[in-house]
């Protein structure tokens, strides 16, 4: 076997550097959020469209040409993160793990053959180990830092149930794993757990026995779970490099979750895929990361409001705006930990799809192209270009500027570009109760002139770390009614580019560089207009995506 992963690796190499044509394909392993979608407690109804419109069209004309949704849901919805700490035997909360936990080499288990179908079917130690004598993975060797994501087949309940077909997905019936395959995984030293099913433990352990010992297993580690996965045939049994982006809800106990795979599609089979995935991993490793979202968390800021305002010490009026975090579950009464939230796609560290305006109507977040998540990034430090307080605009002649004193941070067709303008720091006094004003009604902004420039050089992405990408004077009053007020929106959605909002984390550590980002809204909702997005930011790194 290890003369084999050998000649793999080197056959790999060779393939490299003969100059064959080469790309990672992304794979996307995230449902989307959709009413009627299966959750815990049955059918999921949690989200809303804006000024009760019924139709995306209606909400344009009732919305001055915007449109969303309001959402309602637990941290365990859809495709989901389960920390440590959703359990009281596990010690980190969402935000207590390290980022390096959210990306590596991952080992895709099809364990199909094994389950057959069958309802609660319990993944056993000895399927486990069938398995790798099948495929000649040994996780005991080599899953040591890694992800293991297994596929029991049971992901194709998921749209059976929203049409109405069956309730397979929820009815108690899914599969799970034992107590000791759990144990193994654990043993072997990964960094997390990914099934396609409602719990990693079947309903009767989980409810009936109150004794989720699979959960327990790998929580004790401090070894996050994804549950609800859905899987794509074309990376069974084989390695990967996957990475996952969990909202960063503050002291979550888990979270939804967007999951991408990158794959080596030349690679066949575990030996030569392990070999392809460990050369993958060495570049990963050499980039600096960033995380560049804000986390989640009430009294932060949320359009012209306080989020969860009347939920912080001492309250903030908020004209009966309910957005905010709220208790759902504890330890003492149910013996688990969990939070609900309410609020709409636009918070935080948010994406705003094409669609958010009416002239970009056709990208919803569904429709826009994978491959935009995943690209080179320019991190352009603006902030010394306008007064420290103030809704200033960056505009061509300053960019023009920046651009001659960092020539070799070139902005290419297919690239992100991401804006500094030293609003990281003004966040954290909101959240504090300071200067709030800085960050509602006097953020600078982003000029109309530098969005078609970024529009023409075919960007697929523009980044920000102020509330709206129009400055407050733009975005909030306008100039007059024969202007637009939101015209850099209007640009750069209406061409197809997504924008990204409240930018922060690292933002400032990385600032004047180039690198490669993953930007990742963490509810794939369907038709959606947006979302809160994780940014995975490799400083110097740049590898090959189709």
């Amino acid at each position: 076997m290890k003369k084999a992963v050998l000649i793999a690796a080197a056959i790999f190499v060779i393939s490299l550097f003969a100059g064959t044509a080469f790309a990672y394909k992304l794979v996307d392993l995230t449902h989307k959020f959709e009413n009627g979608m299966p959750a815990w407690a049955g059918k999921w109804e949690g989200m809303t469209m804006w000024a009760g419109a019924k139709t995306q069209m209606e909400c344009y004309d009732k919305v001055g040409n915007f449109y969303g949704y309001d959402l309602k849901f637990t941290e365990h919805t859809g495709t989901h993160m389960d920390s440590p700490s959703h359990q009281p035997c596990g010690l980190w909360r969402l935000t207590d793990i390290p980022i390096d936990k959210f990306h590596g080499r991952c080992v895709i288990m099809d364990m199909r053959p094994w389950v057959k179908d069958r309802d609660g079917y319990e993944v056993s130690l000895a399927d486990v180990k069938e398995w790798e004598k099948k495929t000649g993975c040994n996780l005991a060797k080599e899953a040591a830092r890694s992800i293991i994501f297994m596929w029991t087949g049971w992901d194709k309940y998921w749209y059976d149930y929203i049409a109405g077909k069956n309730e397979r997905f929820i009815k108690y019936g899914f599969p799970g794993i034992t107590q000791d395959a759990a144990q193994y995984f654990a043993d072997c030293r990964i960094k997390g757990f990914g099934m396609d099913v409602l719990s990693v433990d079947i309903y009767r352990r989980v409810v009936d026995e109150g004794k989720p010992l699979a959960h327990q297993a790998l929580f004790a580690n401090n070894i996050w779970v994804i549950e609800n996965i859905k899987f794509d045939p074309s990376v069974a049994d084989k390695w990967v490099y996957a990475l996952v982006a969990p909202m960063k809800i503050y002291q979550g106990s888990g979270a939804p979750t967007r999951v991408f795979v990158l794959d080596d599609t030349k690679a066949k089979g575990m030996a030569a895929s392990l070999a392809s995935m460990k050369e993958l991993e060495k570049k990963f490793m050499a980039a600096p990361m960033y995380d560049l979202a804000h986390d989640l968390r009430n009294g932060m800021h949320i359009w012209c409001a306080v989020f969860g305002g009347n939920l912080i010490t001492p309250a903030v009026p908020n004209l009966n705006d309910f957005r905010g975090i709220y208790p759902w579950i504890n330890y003492q009464y149910d013996g688990w930990y969990g939070q609900q939230l309410y609020t709409n796609e636009h918070f935080g560290t948010h994406m705003d799809a094409p669609a958010h305006r009416r002239e970009g109507a056709q990208w919803t977040l569904d429709k826009i192209p994978l491959k935009n998540h995943a690209a080179p990034c320019v991190i352009v430090n603006a902030s010394k270009y306008g007064p420290e307080e103030g809704d200033w605009i960056f505009d061509m002649a300053m960019f023009k500027d920046w651009m001659s004193k960092h020539p070799d941070l070139t902005i290419n067709k297919g690239d992100m570009v991401c804006f500094s303008q030293d609003m990281v720091h003004k966040w954290a006094l909101h959240n504090n109760g300071i200067h709030r004003e800085w960050v509602t009604y006097k953020f600078p902004g982003i000029g109309g002139d530098v969005a078609k420039y970024l529009k023409d050089k075919g960007v697929v992405g523009v980044l920000t770390d102020v509330t709206s990408i129009d400055a407050a004077m733009t975005a909030q009053r306008g100039k007059g009614t024969d202007q637009e007020n939101n015209i850099t929106h209007v640009t750069l959605l209406g061409s197809g580019i997504f924008v990204v909002e409240n930018v922060g984390g690292d933002l400032q550590q990385a600032a004047n560089s180039k690198g490669f980002a993953f930007v990742m809204p963490c509810m794939l909702t369907k038709a959606g207009s947006g979302g809160h997005s994780r940014i995975w930011y490799f400083e110097g790194l740049d590898i090959p995506i189709e």
